[in-house]
């Protein structure tokens, strides 16, 4: 009985500890996708620029201050990889290889319409 309950209570940290890696994961795919978000913002701006009203000197900060920026945001990193074993890695590029294949019948035959 002993021996049961250790089990249980080992069983139990392995559920809290997945629980938490799980929410990780979710943590970083949301910073991901707010740096995605960010660069968006800060491209946007880049490319507006030369239609403001500002000075020259002013655009030229402000370019400078969007370069600086995408600088910091390009030394943020964050990961998260999925685990496949080699059946998976295969099937997985199998499709992948498929799905170019039918995007490029599709160009092709927009391409032909056109």
């Amino acid at each position: 009985k002993n021996n049961e309950s250790c089990n249980d209570n080992i069983r139990q940290v392995l559920d809290d500890v997945e629980a938490q890696i799980e929410r990780m994961r979710e943590q970083v795919a949301k910073i991901s996708a707010d740096k995605d978000n960010l660069n968006d913002v800060l491209d946007s701006i880049n490319q507006s620029l030369a239609n403001t009203d500002l000075s020259e000197v002013e655009r030229e900060e402000i370019g400078l201050e969007v370069t600086r920026l995408q600088g910091r945001m390009t030394d943020v990193r964050c990961e998260v990889v999925t685990r496949r074993s080699e059946s998976q890695q295969t099937a997985r590029n199998l499709v992948n290889m498929q799905i170019s294949q039918l995007v490029s019948m599709v160009e092709q035959d927009s391409a032909g319409v056109s």
